[in-house]
């Protein structure tokens, strides 16, 4: 197993439309491998915006399109929130840690030196935790950014903001907000009232 992070050296970056309907280019974070036969890209996000459901979508699209050219290597993708970060927050070395400790504690995270030299300044989440989390995150988490996307595609072909579409389904502007960034998915009372606002009549 082997990781690598995505620095602009490396120029590993997607092409992508962004919200503002521009082509910009995506540097997702890490590249992990954790077989011969299978390696992740993993993003991880602190703020979101509205482009990160764009980009993942990019991701995803780049995924299958490399898997159907080829079946050496099997490809997915991991989607890490700020949220979903926080069940396995990083952990500040001690300056005093001897060289065994240092060693062991890399066994389990990913280490990133200080800028003095002095060892590890900050650990983050291991490779199988990130894929532990993926299997059952992952699937929940595109499904909303799909959800997301469609809600944000018809709001804005109707020329509406978030808040008046808010409005119209009897919810908070910042529900509407989490639906479109992926963070929730709607329930099915609401759901059922999104689509009748966007496109007319239930799905």
């Amino acid at each position: 197993m082997a990781y690598a992070k995505n620095y602009l050296a490396v120029h590993f970056k997607l092409d992508y439309v962004n919200a503002d309907g521009d082509i910009s280019n995506y540097y997702p974070d890490f590249v992990v491998k954790v077989s011969d036969k299978k390696t992740f890209i993993i993003e991880t996000k602190g703020l979101e915006d509205l482009d990160v459901p764009l980009k993942m979508r990019r991701l995803r699209q780049w995924c299958e399109d490399i898997n159907r050219a080829q079946t050496d290597v099997a490809y997915d993708c991991i989607y890490v929130d700020e949220d979903s970060f926080e069940q396995y927050k990083p952990i500040m070395a001690m300056a005093d840690r001897t060289d065994v400790e240092v060693l062991d504690a890399s066994r389990e995270c990913f280490s990133r030196n200080g800028g003095d030299g002095g060892g590890p300044e900050l650990q983050f989440p291991t490779i199988p935790i990130l894929v532990r989390f993926l299997a059952a995150y992952n699937d929940a988490r595109s499904s909303n950014m799909e959800t997301g996307f469609w809600i944000r595609e018809k709001r804005l072909a109707l020329g509406i903001n978030q808040l008046q579409l808010a409005k119209r389904i009897g919810v908070h502007e910042k529900t509407v907000q989490a639906w479109e960034n992926g963070e929730s998915s709607p329930r099915p009372y609401n759901r059922q009232l999104l689509e009748i606002q966007l496109i007319g009549h239930p799905r």
